[in-house]
């Protein structure tokens, strides 16, 4: 008879160089076996939680104030360590890169401003 094994996997964000947010709850997420325990450490902390019956877990620790690096462990019947963890500002930025024409009234404006970069 074979038995299939799962080893606790992160979500693909999970890797060496992160950046957690500051000052919040950090969420780590994965798969795991079905009522596999997965226990998180960062930063002198523990966190666990059990996978559901689908394998899916997910673990809520503290990041603390913004610094690093640091290591981040994610243990179950497997253990990963990720290097180099950062904790700082995280912003996502997004925009339109196929903006064909600038705004006619404030372009002008700006023009007048003085600045050479408009």
């Amino acid at each position: 008879m074979f038995t299939a094994r799962a080893e606790v996997k992160p979500y693909p964000l999970c890797t060496d160089g992160m950046v957690l947010q500051q000052q919040t709850d950090a969420k780590i997420w994965g798969t795991a076996d079905p009522g596999e325990k997965v226990t998180v450490a960062f930063r002198g902390r523990k966190a666990s939680a059990t996978a559901d019956p689908n394998g899916r877990w997910l673990v809520t620790i503290a990041s603390g104030e913004a610094g690093g690096p640091f290591e981040l462990g994610i243990t179950g019947k497997n253990t990963l360590a990720y290097k180099n963890v950062l904790v700082g500002e995280v912003w996502l930025c997004s925009g339109q890169s196929n903006i064909a024409s600038e705004p006619p009234s404030n372009s002008a404006r700006l023009r007048a401003s003085g600045f050479s970069y408009v």
